[in-house]
């Protein structure tokens, strides 16, 4: 599992939301709140297991497998507004991720984003958790201006724009469909579980299933990893 470390990546490519920003759990909260009121039973590990990392074509498949039909465009916007307007009280970037970033700052190390949010909500994000200024804003990319995620397409616009090779780059993900599109794009790529939504055993497993090439249990831990590759 340690292959990815035998070399250098010339980029690195992180997802926005539970790697950067540890939102994915406020999501799930109002997910299980709001989806049970409308008729959709869901419990908070229901709702990280069914819809970490998806879009909002995987989230109507989810829907309808799960439930025989789709909520309305309605009440999905209605739910993502409530989760959004709880981000400036509530949203706080993923436990020692800043020290991360500083790093990659000190080694100039290439960087970007490769998210399944739109660039506006990416910046927004990024801004209330005073992760803004670690990332051009030419280096965001988008999974809405592409097929989303687990198709491949965000992640080799990053790359293909970047002038990096895809087995150069190296993909930090925290859901299992993020893990299949890095893999998709021939991408090595770190399964993160630094997010408060992936501390239960069972969601280790599930990343631990999707092979990505190497796990990590924390940012500190992906810190020192880093360090080892790069020192």
């Amino acid at each position: 599992m340690d292959r990815v470390f035998t070399i250098k990546p010339e980029l690195i490519i992180f997802d926005n939301d539970g790697v950067l920003i540890d939102s994915e759990i406020i999501g799930h909260r109002v997910n299980a709140t709001e989806m049970t009121r409308l008729g959709f039973p869901m419990t908070v590990e229901k709702s990280i297991e069914l819809l970490t990392g998806i879009t909002k074509d995987g989230f109507d498949k989810v829907m309808l497998k799960e439930f025989g039909k789709t909520m309305s465009d309605s009440d999905v916007m209605a739910m993502v507004k409530k989760i959004e307007d709880s981000f400036p009280a509530d949203l706080k970037s993923v436990t020692g991720i800043s020290q991360v970033m500083n790093y990659l700052e000190q080694k100039k190390i290439k960087k970007c984003i490769a998210s399944s949010g739109a660039n506006g909500y990416v910046v927004t994000t990024l801004t209330i958790t005073n992760l803004v200024n670690y990332f051009k804003l030419d280096h965001i990319f988008s999974a809405p201006m592409h097929r989303g995620k687990p198709a491949p397409d965000v992640f080799l616009n990053a790359a293909r724009t970047l002038k990096v090779e895809p087995k150069d780059c190296l993909v930090i993900e925290d859901s299992v469909i993020g893990i299949q599109a890095a893999k998709a794009a021939n991408m090595p790529v770190i399964g993160f579980l630094g997010g408060s939504h992936a501390q239960n055993p069972w969601y280790h497993d599930s990343i631990l299933k999707a092979n990505p090439t190497l796990i990590v249990e924390s940012a500190v831990e992906l810190l020192d990893r880093l360090k080892g590759t790069f020192q």
